[in-house]
């Protein structure tokens, strides 16, 4: 990773009069703000280094910040943090943007935490049956029961699921389909 120092600098009739390192809690901070403040996007740059900063927390809250571009999505892709990468399955831009094989890839061989979240939101991905086949035959039931949660799934894989040899799995498939 590269190595990052943001700063604060104060300026004052147009010289800088003071500057001071901030650590991970402000750069946190100032990234979780981002998203609470609504007023448009951080500039690019900004989006560029955050998405290289050090703590998984900052990649994390800026993962979800919309259309970070395709350089941003394709490094915080690759993240190491699970927490970065279900981050990313919020963020619709990042589900419009990622390919159907990649998805794939997560789910064969993210934690559970992450296969769980794209589960619960396959039906916004660039293929949902495909990403849901996938899903159907995973080892996990934890993971078929969230997606039989999925109110959005498509009944042929509710039905599938409502026969699954898991009775939670069943039952969640059961009763989506008779909610819907």
């Amino acid at each position: 990773m590269t190595d990052l120092k943001f700063k604060l600098v104060i300026e004052q009739d147009g010289k800088d009069v003071h500057s001071e390192e901030l650590g991970c809690a402000q750069v946190e901070a100032i990234a979780s703000a981002y998203g609470r403040w609504g007023e448009g996007m951080p500039s690019k740059a900004l989006i560029e280094f955050l998405s290289m900063y050090p703590s998984s927390e900052v990649r994390g809250k800026m993962a979800n910040f919309g259309d970070l571009g395709n350089d941003v999505f394709e490094r915080l892709a690759k993240d190491t943090s699970p927490s970065v990468i279900r981050e990313l399955f919020d963020n619709d831009y990042f589900k419009s943007w990622v390919s159907t094989d990649q998805v794939i890839e997560y789910i064969n061989s993210s934690d559970l935490e992450t296969v769980r979240a794209i589960a619960g939101r396959a039906e916004a991905l660039s293929d949902p049956q495909k990403v849901c086949n996938a899903l159907l035959v995973h080892k996990d039931p934890e993971v078929r029961r969230a997606l039989a949660g999925n109110s959005a799934a498509p009944k042929t894989v509710l039905k599938k699921l409502s026969k699954d040899a898991d009775f939670c799995v069943r039952s969640a498939a059961l009763r989506q389909l008779e909610s819907n």
